[in-house]
């Protein structure tokens, strides 16, 4: 799933609510240097098995979705994305390794080369990004279709234009906003 926004804040607070009910490796934001450095941490994090991997709840799920306990769902939820975080681990551990460092490469070239090769693999890492509309062409490759779904969030202050790209690279979409949203406003 790919959530876009014109507003970094509105997808920080999206960001926050995703890491609170699914754990650390459920989504990630992409944009600025600090957040490329923040993913190559938590690439590094995970090949170097510095990542607790719980399985204690894996096969409560119905039993607590019954009984509407959410904080035990959470957990359920969290186990669920652990154990397929350990199948994609084994499988691409050096493909892993590789993206972490060019991350932290200074130049853009490399990084763009890097991640259009391997951004299937971090897609299994990460099921959930999140971008505004402005820096989706930075940092993620132009793949039509490698995302399930596009939210675009806020949507009255977005403009065609800039939807595009986001749109091409999704097979379905989801716009939000209501009519209590700031409008789109042009200086063209």
């Amino acid at each position: 799933v790919l959530i876009v926004a014109k507003n970094d804040n509105a997808l920080g607070v999206i960001y926050n609510r995703l890491i609170e009910i699914g754990g650390d490796y459920v989504a990630m934001r992409c944009g600025n240097r600090d957040k490329q450095v923040d993913l190559a941490l938590k690439l590094s994090n995970l090949v170097s098995n510095q990542v607790n991997f719980n399985h204690e709840y894996a096969s409560k799920l119905s039993y607590w979705l019954a009984k509407d306990k959410k904080q035990e769902c959470k957990k359920v939820l969290y186990s669920s994305r652990m154990n397929a975080l350990e199948q994609v681990i084994a499988t691409h551990r050096q493909d892993l390794v590789v993206l972490a460092k060019s991350l932290l490469s200074s130049k853009k070239k490399t990084r763009k080369e890097i991640m259009q090769k391997y951004f299937n693999t971090l897609l299994d890492v990460m099921p959930c990004w999140l971008c505004t509309v402005m820096d989706i062409s930075d940092n993620m490759p132009l793949i039509e279709g490698m995302f399930d779904l596009v939210i675009f969030d806020e949507s009255s202050e977005l403009n065609i234009p800039q939807s595009l790209p986001c749109l091409y690279r999704a097979k379905k979409a989801v716009i939000v906003g209501d009519d209590k949203q700031l409008k789109h406003i042009s200086f063209l």
